[in-house]
């Protein structure tokens, strides 16, 4: 009789470790969705933030590098901030372009980078 009612005991202990176990590998799976989306916005708001950049070259060009400083909702800040844009001018073989490279980095960290022209001697 004892070894009858010890069974299903057992059964439950089994059934209580997979939903454990399962549980585990659900939140491990949410965690690391959370993770991608946060990642996501960030480089889809570095890709917002290059194309201004790229647009901002192309409207009235630069011969030195210019490094500016944004917060998480894209306003523009005066030290430091979520984002850091940079916009170097490099020399390229065309002389009727000028080129430059617009990276846009987060903690140090590059999410975006982007190489604009423009045409030599061009207005707005």
């Amino acid at each position: 009789m004892r070894n009858r009612a010890f069974l299903p005991l057992i059964e439950q202990i089994l059934m209580i470790v997979v939903f454990a176990i399962v549980s585990a590998v659900c939140i491990g799976c949410f965690a690391k969705s959370r993770e991608i989306s946060i990642e996501t916005e960030l480089k889809d708001r570095a890709v917002v933030l290059a194309q201004n950049a790229a647009e901002e070259f192309k409207a009235v060009g630069s011969e030195k590098t210019i490094t500016r400083y944004y917060d998480f909702d894209m306003s523009q800040t005066e030290n430091g901030g979520v984002f850091t844009v940079v916009c170097d001018p490099i020399d390229d073989e065309d002389p009727f372009l000028e080129t430059a490279v617009i990276l846009v980095l987060s903690d140090e960290k590059p999410l975006f980078e982007l190489k604009v022209c423009r045409q030599e001697g061009q207005d707005g």
